[in-house]
């Protein structure tokens, strides 16, 4: 009976061990360094979508396979009823899926050809249930100080190079006017979406992770961390 009692004990902790460890992937992104190339990273993405519309990281038509999808994903391709981008150039939304316009898309992605920001940008999707959604998207996402921004509204993506940090210290050579996550999730409380500013003084908890903001800048830049300067020594008084 004692042998039994140990038993049932361990595998309960094997049990709350392995809960924390699904629960560590879903709630983030992970990143593997045999895909680290260069200035970016693949990484495999865990993000709690609501019912409706999400904004969220690499809503490209990957989504709409469901090979990239984990086998413990409540969200599936069939749930994905649209997505969309934001051309910064020209003001639009551009229909990535379904039958997205082909000559809006490349115009659109023409903008980042240089330096495939496009997949480092944050996607409008809608999903026709709530749930987690893993999956681990074939592109690479660009290091933070890689990232370009556009004069006007940008859809940028939460890494794990947000986590922890406030996003005063992250604004690179750009001069932001407003900044906004998308708050869709429904409580009693909560009751209808909304758009929740983020101060220079806001930091990025994990839970952001995958998610996307929409940053509006006054003219073109770049992200990344800023540091500031050391300040000389003190002078000693008279």
């Amino acid at each position: 009976m004692k042998n039994k009692i140990i038993v049932l004990n361990l595998f309960i902790v094997l049990l709350v061990a392995l809960s924390f460890s699904v629960l560590a992937i879903i709630n983030g992104m992970t990143t593997d360094k045999s895909v680290r190339l260069g200035d970016k990273t693949k990484y495999e993405i865990g993000v709690k979508l609501e019912e409706g519309w999400n904004l969220i990281i690499d809503g490209t038509p990957d989504l709409t396979q469901n090979r990239i999808y984990a086998v413990d994903s409540d969200i599936r391709s069939d749930n994905i009823n649209a997505i969309y981008g934001y051309d910064t150039k020209n003001e639009r939304d551009v229909l990535i899926s379904p039958n997205g316009d082909n000559f809006k898309i490349q115009a659109w992605s023409a903008t980042f050809a240089q330096n495939e920001n496009v997949f480092s940008s944050a996607f409008w999707v809608y999903s026709d249930k709530a749930g987690y959604l893993r999956y681990a998207p074939d592109e690479y996402i660009l290091d933070l100080n890689q990232r370009q921004l556009f004069a006007g509204w940008n859809f940028v993506a939460l890494t794990p190079e947000f986590t922890g940090k406030r996003f005063g210290t992250l604004k690179g050579t750009c001069d932001v006017i407003k900044t906004y996550l998308y708050n869709n999730e429904i409580t009693p409380s909560h009751p209808t979406p909304n758009w929740l500013e983020i101060p220079d003084t806001g930091s990025f908890t994990k839970g952001t992770e995958g998610k996307g903001i929409i940053v509006k800048v006054s003219g073109d830049c770049k992200l990344g961390s800023t540091t500031s300067s050391m300040q000389e020594l003190p002078i000693l008084p008279n």
